[in-house]
């Protein structure tokens, strides 16, 4: 998972990552993960379907550069639902700090699929729990429940859209987060673009993110990927390279 840093430990439940699915957005004969990007795709995973995707970052915070190594979510499907372990990362700071993120849990459920395969609406839910390190950690559960929609264009571009929000149970603020992610995947290749726009918007303020990547279809079950983007308000950048593989019952 390519989480700008230090703001993972605040904003990290609000939403996942972008899909990356060819050949359709919702199509089932090959992977579509939630890597790489600041989002997550409508596609819940079919009965028996394990799926683990997992990463490396880079991120500039400040003065000192974060390496996060794990970036690891684990996705359990059950047919119409999905349940998710978000195991996070363990995060590096060149100025000596270092440990674990929050760790939690999520569920993805599909509200709506277009027979034709156009359109489709999930909702996921998730669960964090403070048990990261002090300057990562949001030093409480945080709820978080997000709308995702994905929408085939034509065969080859499709848009996908989050609204959710992370809701503060104690000194933490709420944190509505809003994210637009266009995709095209390369003709005569097994290769996709994308590109997006990623905010967080709370009392105190406001953090707005422009990101892209590509996404490799290695083989119908393993996908590879490179990630990066620019956090505008504080002018931080964040670079990353990742997987995620099928497992089918």
């Amino acid at each position: 998972m390519m989480t700008p840093l230090p703001v993972a430990g605040r904003l990290l439940l609000a939403v996942a990552l972008i899909p990356f699915a060819f050949g359709g957005a919702f199509g089932q004969e090959t992977i579509a993960s939630d890597r790489p990007g600041i989002g997550s795709g409508s596609y819940v995973l079919g009965l028996g379907t394990v799926q683990l995707e997992a990463g490396v970052g880079l991120a500039e915070a400040g003065d000192a550069n974060s390496y996060s190594l794990g970036q690891a979510l684990v996705r359990f499907g059950l047919d119409a639902v999905e349940l998710q372990a978000i195991l996070n990362s363990y995060v590096i700071v060149e100025d000596g700090d270092e440990g674990w993120t929050d760790i939690g849990l999520g569920a993805k459920a599909r509200l709506y699929r277009d027979p034709s395969g156009v359109f489709a609406l999930s909702a996921l839910g998730t669960l964090s729990f403070p048990v990261g390190a002090d300057f990562l950690s949001a030093d409480e559960v945080v709820p978080g429940l997000t709308l995702l929609a994905d929408y085939s264009v034509t065969d080859r571009l499709a848009v996908a859209g989050n609204a959710g929000v992370s809701v503060g149970t104690g000194d933490l603020e709420d944190t509505f987060a809003l994210i637009i992610t266009p995709s095209v995947s390369v003709p005569n290749s097994n290769l996709g673009v994308y590109f997006g726009y990623a905010g967080f918007y709370a009392d105190s303020g406001e953090l707005h993110f422009i990101e892209g990547g590509l996404a490799l279809l290695a083989t119908p079950n393993l996908q590879l990927d490179l990630n990066g983007g620019y956090e505008i308000e504080n002018e931080n950048f964040f670079v990353g390279v990742g997987f995620a593989t099928r497992y089918m019952r």
